[in-house]
């Protein structure tokens, strides 16, 4: 936590204006959630050259806000309070050296972060944020640490607008064209089940007498910074507590508690130098729609034969083509096999035509048949995210994809490929007649 200032925010402050966003409480899960919601409105998720991701952080030990985030924001590890890690991260030499005299770094805590009559991001804050002379602004969010006070369980979705002063943060950021280090102090272990015992000390850390339970660990040094004897018993499960039961708890050494995670962020033309865009590696199934199992169609009576659907001429043309069909030279995008109409569609010279109608913006062939396929194997209908994931395409760019390949197919004003704002879905209407082609 110590050297977070040093190795990460202070490089990108020698380049650019950055403010540093505190959320207390902060996990590494809660971190994905809110970075994938944050890469859809124009940001993007940075990490250093030759990473695939950020380096983490490793909070103190206990790992709790008054020895962890004064830590972070002192660049040397203590204990104190919010005057403390304001006069801290005033004083961090290393960030000092990038602002101007008279210009030092400035840290907004929850109590002055908001006006007091509407909830409203601050005007000393939002002026500065917007101040070209001031380099450094630090922020300390509280909603996530808030949020384990409460004694039941609460499902949350994590997005930039569950944490309601952080869209205004972002937004004046990005006008003030400011890089954002988003980081945490500690991490978090819900409330599962989990085993209240009695214990001098905190939620999650007791005071070392000598006989540690097999689900504790006894820790001792430099690193543990509270009490100050620098020893303590902190248990290594998420199922363990000292105090009353809340939402969730901090202050032990679960990997959940200890691993702080730390995102750049960017919304400028150019990226810093020595980084570059970073991947955002959520779960599929975070973004993959449900698709209901459909009944098998009745089998048609032998007295009627069936008559082949008409789909408009530039579907007609795929249609017959499959039977026929040759390979198409594009790579294929996974281990199946790319669908017949797929390749049967690239032989159309519709299509052909409508490419050399939008002129040099047309992506590769490959692009395309790996955007098709994607939305073929998921019943035509993905999130931009899902979909980005699939085809193996930065995020940010997918939108501006969209909308040459919207040129290319939506023949006639015929809506063949969509994308919804209010869900961020990607659809392909496969069947949507072209009758005026």
């Amino acid at each position: 936590m110590e050297r977070i200032l040093d190795e990460i925010v202070a490089p990108l402050a020698a380049q650019a204006p950055v403010l540093v966003i505190i959320v207390d409480g902060m996990s590494a899960a809660v971190c994905r959630e809110l970075v994938a919601d944050i890469t859809r409105q124009d940001w993007i998720a940075l990490c250093e050259q030759r990473r695939e991701a950020n380096r983490p952080g490793l909070a103190t030990i206990p790992s709790v806000t008054e020895g962890s985030r004064t830590s972070l924001l002192c660049g040397q590890l203590r204990q104190g309070n919010a005057t403390v890690e304001q006069n801290g991260f005033a004083e961090h030499p290393g960030l000092r050296v990038h602002c101007r005299s008279g210009a030092a770094p400035v840290l907004f805590h929850k109590a002055s972060l908001q006006e007091a009559d509407d909830g409203s991001l601050a005007t000393e804050v939002r002026g500065e944020i917007a101040a070209a002379h001031r380099r450094v602004v630090g922020v300390v969010v509280n909603a996530i640490d808030d949020s384990l006070l409460k004694g039941e369980q609460i499902d949350t979705r994590w997005s930039r607008d569950e944490i309601k002063v952080l869209p205004t943060l972002l937004h004046e950021a990005k006008a003030a064209r400011r890089l954002v280090v988003m980081l945490a102090d500690h991490g978090h272990v819900l409330d599962h089940q989990a085993q209240g015992r009695p214990g001098e000390g905190g939620e999650r850390w007791r005071i070392d007498d000598g006989r540690p339970a097999a689900d504790e660990l006894p820790l001792a040094g430099s690193r543990v910074v509270i009490p100050d004897n620098h020893r303590l018993i902190a248990p290594w499960t998420e199922k363990v507590r000292y105090g009353g039961k809340k939402n969730g708890y901090h202050g032990g050494v679960s990997p959940q508690e200890m691993v702080i995670p730390i995102t750049v962020l960017c919304a400028r033309e150019t990226l810093p130098a020595g980084w570059h865009e970073a991947s955002i590696p959520t779960p599929a199934w975070w973004d993959e729609p449900f698709l209901e199992q459909k009944p098998a169609p009745e089998e048609p009576s032998r007295l009627t034969p069936s008559k082949p659907r008409r789909l408009g001429p530039l579907f007609d043309y795929v249609q017959e083509a499959t039977a026929v069909v040759q390979p198409v030279a594009v790579a294929a995008t996974s281990d199946e096999s790319i669908p017949e109409w797929i390749q049967a569609f690239f032989a159309s010279p519709i299509l052909a035509e409508q490419k050399h109608l939008a002129g040099r913006t047309v992506p590769a062939d490959e692009i395309i048949m790996k955007l098709l396929t994607a939305l073929d194997r998921r019943g035509g209908k993905l999130t931009s995210t899902a979909l980005a994931r699939a085809m193996d395409y930065p995020l940010l760019r997918l939108r501006g994809l969209l909308a040459v390949l919207q040129r290319v197919l939506n023949i006639d004003g015929y809506a063949v490929l969509t994308r919804d704002e209010a869900s961020d879905t990607v659809e392909l209407h496969r069947d949507l007649p072209l009758q005026t082609i």
